[in-house]
């Protein structure tokens, strides 16, 4: 008994001294932050009012580090100052007052207007009307389609887009065939620029693409950082009024052939020989202008959609970021993310656009690069998803991992099991790990290095914590994943330290940080809101995320839920693959769920089909061909257990509870797993089972 009162005592202590030391920091900070984003929006100062004051106050300072050249803010901004040009002078497209009369539109309809006055009434009804509002205005904007890699100059054209008001859509490069067509599908671009190394994955699909203008950008063609350097010589050769191609262009266009493709392939010098000044045209930047959008599979399934972020979220982001890891101007960050996920191209790019920081930009990430260059560019700071974690600490020890400047690594998804190992082998003093998605409206951060934890939510306040904070966790049913919700009022019931919950966010309509943009469909945004949470009548975006929270407040990532599964760092929606799949088995059954496999961070892809027939050969080169790698399951369950729902729906829970483990399944199954090394599927068997499991046997 005196034992268990000593651990009491002891947690309520280290409790007290939490609230005293986490606690009010972190409330002084949500203070400051908010009266900040408070005095932005009454002032209306957006992302391009950051970077034109960076551009102004140290035009000399290098923006980018990349491979071997730098770009200074001056550079960013020159070249996005042509791009700006290009669009409202050649393209004749951007967002002015005029165009503003011309597009000002309903955003609901009177259909919508009047079901919403019967379904619902008073402030209940505002709020749903103020979140339909975000939705609908997702179309009210010109998007303009990007598929470049992590290059310089794709930050140019994302300012040169704002700047005319317009939206840059950020293309996954790895995207093909069908799921680059859905990601069409799921925007309405009006332009579409791609570098030309992704030509023919563009050509692949031509047939099926909408009918807009196609500009091929080839930035070996036009050196930037040499500011001074002159406009091609012979300006003869340049069209001046080339419109870019068509579908029929890419259909008929060579790939390798430059002199037959010598018209399309002067986008990048016809840039050039736009001005560097500013447009012409005033445009009435808004707080909530859409800036990008992202694609994400989300956690509701069904085709890839894309998720804007608007001046709000960008600031909100970088400044959030800034407070609670200590950023400042003098840093230097290492990204070697993709740019087309928010966390690279909003959160990443945004130290440069917003801090000023300097950013060193990788084309992707290298374990065996990656101290290298961060001793090379004298890197301070370097953002990580967990998979890339693992990498580095699965190297052989190599001199620079010691030797470099970096204080901090930021980012989501480090394992506890690893936590300690990484700072104390790579000598990194602080993890800055948080929580976040591309469309959601939730942030956590853990700033006191908590190992394993994403964040916290000080639950022990009770009413006070749900007046400050928007974040709940939720309480789940274990098996359905169903919120629980209590009889009586029919509210959801909150987690409590210990128990595993869904993580959501309540949408207060206004509050800077606390909205729900949604996507480009208004049905998929629709998908992700809850109602009923706290009080009645209130609304909440749902994350699809399970969290367990501790005694002190500490979230700690568990799992995702819905038809989405993470793999190297990628989300995959398992309903978009399975309609791939259904294609290559004449629409048997086939089910695809992510599972668990030991060494390995999220959740690799698994198959389960009644198909009997199915040639693996032929089933891999057919997924090659259209979905990235990530995408493809590793895993192959032939089974006749594929059981459904009375409406027809697959059940999923008993198929990814038994995975690949050869104890669980039936005697007439068929179990492959994909073996990296000779590039096909092999059977699974007691001794493979073996191996796998303890990581003698690689699947990726």
């Amino acid at each position: 008994m005196s034992i268990k009162m000593a651990e009491l005592i002891r947690k309520w202590m280290k409790l007290f001294h939490v609230m005293l030391t986490r606690d009010i920091r972190s409330i002084i900070l949500l203070v400051t932050f908010q009266i900040k984003m408070f005095w932005y929006k009454q002032k209306n100062i957006v992302m391009l009012h950051f970077f034109d004051e960076n551009v102004r106050k140290f035009p000399e300072k290098p923006a980018i580090f990349y491979k071997d050249e730098q770009y200074t803010f001056e550079n960013v901004s020159d070249l996005a100052n042509r791009i700006s040009n290009w669009i409202e002078s050649s393209l004749k497209l951007g967002h002015d007052d005029q165009w503003e009369l011309l597009h000002k539109v309903s955003v609901i309809s009177n259909d919508e207007q009047q079901q919403n006055q019967q379904n619902n009434n008073g402030k209940e009804n505002i709020i749903q009307t103020k979140i339909y509002q975000q939705f609908n205005d997702n179309l009210q904007t010109t998007q303009i389609g990007l598929m470049l890699g992590n290059i310089p100059e794709l930050a140019s054209f994302l300012i040169g887009i704002a700047r005319v008001r317009c939206s840059a859509i950020m293309f996954n490069t790895n995207h093909r065939r069908d799921t680059l067509i859905n990601a069409f599908q799921a925007t309405k671009c009006q332009i579409f620029i791609f570098e030309r190394k992704y030509l023919q994955a563009i050509k692949d699909v031509a047939e099926n693409l909408p009918d807009i203008k196609f500009f091929l950008y080839d930035r070996d063609l036009i050196k930037q950082p040499q500011r001074q350097q002159s406009i091609d010589k012979n300006l003869l050769q340049i069209d001046f009024n080339y419109d870019g191609m068509t579908r029929m262009d890419l259909i008929n266009v060579s790939v390798d052939n430059d002199n037959e493709n010598e018209k399309h392939l002067q986008f990048s010098k016809l840039l050039q020989t736009y001005p560097t000044t500013s447009v012409l045209k005033k445009y009435p930047y808004k707080f909530t202008d859409k800036m990008i959008y992202i694609f994400t599979s989300g956690t509701t399934g069904g085709n890839i959609k894309a998720s804007p972020a608007d001046n709000v979220r960008q600031i909100a982001s970088y400044f959030s970021q800034c407070r609670a890891f200590d950023l400042n101007s003098n840093d230097n960050i290492y990204i070697c993310l993709p740019c087309y996920h928010s966390f690279a191209g909003i959160t990443g790019l945004g130290y440069m656009f917003i801090g000023g920081i300097t950013i060193t930009l990788a084309d992707k990430f290298s374990a065996t690069k990656f101290w290298k260059d961060c001793c090379q560019y004298q890197c301070t700071a370097a953002i990580y998803i967990g998979e890339t974690c693992r990498y580095l600490l699965a190297q052989p020890y190599r001199q620079e991992e010691t030797q470099h400047s970096l204080r901090i690594m930021m980012g989501p998804g480090m394992k506890r099991e690893i936590w300690r190992e990484f700072q104390t082998r790579f000598h990194i003093r602080r993890i800055g790990e948080y929580y976040g998605s591309t469309e959601g409206n939730v942030q956590t951060f853990n700033m006191t290095n908590v190992e394993g934890s994403c964040g916290f939510i000080p639950y022990y306040y009770g009413i006070l914590c749900r007046l400050l904070f928007h974040v709940y966790l939720i309480k789940v049913d274990p098996e359905t994943m169903e919120l629980e919700r209590c009889r009586r009022n029919g509210l959801c019931k909150f987690a409590k330290p210990g128990e595993t919950g869904m993580l959501v966010g309540q949408i207060r309509p206004g509050h800077s940080f606390s909205e729900f943009l949604g996507y480009t469909s208004t049905k998929e945004s629709t998908k992700k809101i809850i109602r009923n949470v706290r009080t009645k009548g209130d609304f909440a975006f749902v994350s699809g995320d399970l969290m367990e929270m501790d005694f002190y407040g500490n979230l700690y990532f568990k799992d995702r839920t819905g038809d989405t599964f993470r793999w190297k760092g990628e989300n995959v929606s398992t309903t978009e693959i399975e309609d791939i799949i259904s294609q290559f088995t004449k629409h048997q059954d086939c089910v695809v769920y992510g599972v668990t496999v030991p060494g390995y961070d999220g959740r690799a892809g698994m198959l389960a089909t009644n198909d009997r027939q199915l040639n693996l050969d032929r089933f891999y080169q057919f997924m090659y061909e259209r979905v990235p790698d990530y995408a493809i399951p590793k895993f192959i369950r032939i089974t006749d257990d594929i059981q459904m729902t009375s409406t027809l729906k697959f059940i999923k829970y008993p198929l990814r509870k038994v995975g690949f483990d050869l104890k669980q399944t039936k005697p007439m199954d068929q179990l492959y797993y994909w073996n990296c090394q000779q590039s096909k599927y092999l059977p699974i068997d007691s001794e493979t089972y073996d191996k796998i499991l303890n990581g003698q046997i690689k699947i990726s």
